[in-house]
């Protein structure tokens, strides 16, 4: 192997090393960005149930 042929070798080396990093930083984030989007339909969710409660039992209805 020339050492021209082994200079492209590790630079394709390290791009796939740089991709699979990439790749596991999107995975990671997206899965973040998922559980705080649940969350907050949890939270809210759980805000109008209460305040569906609190209308039921309003003298006001």
């Amino acid at each position: 192997m020339t050492r021209l042929q082994a200079l492209i070798a590790s630079i394709e080396q390290a791009t796939q090393l740089l991709d699979t990093a990439v790749e596991q930083q999107r995975a990671m984030l997206t899965l973040q960005f998922s559980q705080k989007i649940t969350t907050a339909y949890q939270k809210v969710s759980l805000a109008e149930k209460q305040i569906q409660v609190k209308n039921t039992r309003s003298p006001n209805c």
